[in-house]
């Protein structure tokens, strides 16, 4: 999920990058961590906790969900009613205090040149960590698996 509202960067480009563990409460390598340190903190939980949703949310609220993080970062990104509401259950969860919310598995990917005016510069980027989500395999794959499982069981009945 991209957190960079006015940097741009094209499709296929690769550039260096760091990578930030947001668990770490280290943002001096990111792009927003130069902000005062609690309140760009306050801006990655915001923004991580938003993202750690993707996975049980359905992808039609992607954009609202992205909407509403480049305003946390840019509160002149205007928001629609969709990514208002994803701002407040954000805000929700920070009144809270994030109670149980995994932020080490949240992963800042910024530029390495972060503060680089140039707008078409790359943006940065929020990910969560790839080995640690789970994935689903595809219908197909588990008919495969299966029909195979019953092909061996078969087999060793035959025997």
């Amino acid at each position: 999920m991209c957190d960079d509202y006015t940097h741009g960067g094209s499709i296929g480009e690769s550039w260096q990058a760091n990578i930030t563990d947001l668990g770490s409460n280290n943002l001096t390598l990111t792009r927003f961590g130069h902000e005062e340190t609690a309140l760009g903190l306050a801006f990655y939980r915001e923004a991580g906790w938003i993202l750690l949703q993707t996975p049980i949310t359905p992808s039609g609220q992607y954009t609202d969900m992205n909407i509403a993080v480049w305003h946390i970062f840019d509160s002149a990104v205007p928001l629609s009613s969709g990514a208002l509401i994803w701002l407040e259950k954000a805000q929700a969860e920070a009144a809270l205090g994030f109670p149980g919310v995994p932020f080490d598995r949240v992963f800042i990917i910024t530029p390495v040149d972060q503060y680089d005016p140039n707008l078409n510069d790359p943006q940065e980027f929020l990910t969560i960590d790839p080995r640690l989500q789970s994935s689903t395999p595809e219908p197909g794959t588990l008919l495969l698996l299966g029909t195979g499982l019953v092909g061996l069981w078969k087999r060793k009945l035959l025997r």
